[in-house]
């Protein structure tokens, strides 16, 4: 009798616990009716459940990974994952990317997929991104329709913004001159410089250089010219700048000064001075210098000092002549040259020209050196004493 009671009470206890079950369904389901009529997803819009978004500026590497084994990592561990871009429009179709581990379209080498192993997780990568690369990306299990995810990718401009030096810059020999090409963007570009013909070495010798700027030191006139300056970040086609150097003599600022002398005299005479000098006596030295004072020193400043007699060359080193050039490279800058005419006799009669030739200066001066009629008297007397002395 008691265990019958007690049958009675399980089953009495079991319809309680099905009838509330029963109205706990009831009323969740009613309740999620009321949720979905607040909130309704268009499915047919893959925009509505994005799973991730992604930025990148066109050049850079866009990194995009799915992963399907949070939840039941044990199940999901060993299944692949395949990528597909997305058409931009509906009625397009979709492109695959990758099945797994295997490429089905690179791209021209920019798309690479990683799945590493154990894992029901891939990464796309996309090297050099660019404005068409942007849009939807789906990723899915290999054998389920359903199990999939989408993936935003945006690929904003690349810019480049460049600020140079004038088209055309001008330089003085011996002088360093800079020519600068900045420029900013992203990717962060790339300046290289070469000279108008590729061909053509630059001043420091190689036929490319790297850098915002390029330095022509101590110029020379074969540095002038044509220079091009070009700036990558290898998205954008490869913008370029001329420059035209012009490598310009420099004024030479300069005063000359004339000194001569007679060997046994013991005075100088300078300039205007010249015209009270002994004259020349036979058989005496005769000392003609030529000075050239300069404002500014340039050691590559090439000065030529000439002498002639009569218009005729004279050469450095002779029996009669010889010629002593000097530069002081250090203040008062000077540039001097002297004529020594060792033994002076009637054939050394006549005038002597000094020329100093620069690159942009030419200067010369004329001495008169003519023997004075009363020295041969002088000459004369002293040999009839000698030979008088003599006896």
């Amino acid at each position: 009798m008691q265990m019958r009671y007690l049958f009675v009470l399980i089953v009495l206890l079991l319809l309680l616990n099905s009838c509330s079950a029963r109205k706990r369904r009831k009323r969740g389901e009613k309740n999620a009716g009321k949720r979905n009529s607040e909130k309704k997803v268009d499915v047919s819009n893959p925009a509505d459940y994005i799973w991730a978004k992604h930025t990148v500026a066109a050049g850079d590497t866009a990194v995009l990974h799915c992963s399907f084994d949070a939840m039941y990592p044990t199940y999901y561990a060993y299944k692949s994952i395949d990528w597909t871009k997305e058409p931009h429009e509906k009625s397009g179709k979709g492109k695959l990317l990758a099945t797994g581990d295997k490429m089905v379209y690179d791209n021209n080498n920019r798309y690479r997929v990683f799945t590493p192993s154990g894992t029901a997780l891939s990464v796309l990568i996309i090297r050099r991104a660019k404005k068409s690369d942007s849009g939807l990306f789906r990723c899915n299990l290999s054998d389920s329709g359903h199990r999939h995810k989408y993936l935003l990718l945006n690929v904003t401009d690349s810019s480049i913004e460049a600020q140079t030096s004038p088209d055309e810059v001008k330089g003085y020999v011996g002088e360093n001159v800079t020519l600068w090409c900045n420029a900013t963007g992203y990717p962060r570009p790339m300046i290289y410089w070469t000279r108008e013909n590729s061909h053509d070495k630059l001043p420091d010798g190689t036929y490319q250089h790297w850098g915002n700027s390029l330095q022509v030191s101590n110029t020379k006139k074969t540095d002038g010219g044509s220079y091009l300056c070009y700036v990558d970040n290898f998205v954008q086609p490869i913008m370029s700048y001329v420059f035209k150097l012009k490598i310009l003599n420099k004024e030479t600022k300069a005063k000359f000064e004339a000194e001569m002398f007679r060997y046994d005299s013991p005075k100088l005479y300078v300039g205007e001075n010249m015209k009270h000098a002994p004259p020349p006596v036979r058989g005496r030295a005769y000392i003609l210098v030529y000075k050239m004072y300069m404002e500014d020193y340039n050691p590559n400043m090439k000065i030529h000092m000439t002498w002639f007699k009569e218009n005729k060359k004279l050469k450095r080193y002779s029996k009669r002549f010889m010629i002593l050039d000097y530069t002081k490279s250090s203040k008062p800058y000077r540039a001097e040259s002297t004529l020594i005419i060792r033994t002076f006799d009637n054939i050394d009669n006549g005038n002597y020209i000094c020329h100093f030739q620069t690159e942009n200066l030419s200067n010369w001066q004329v001495f008169k050196m003519h023997k004075s009629k009363k020295f041969y008297i002088l000459y004369a007397t002293r040999l009839i004493e000698f030979l008088l002395d003599s006896f």
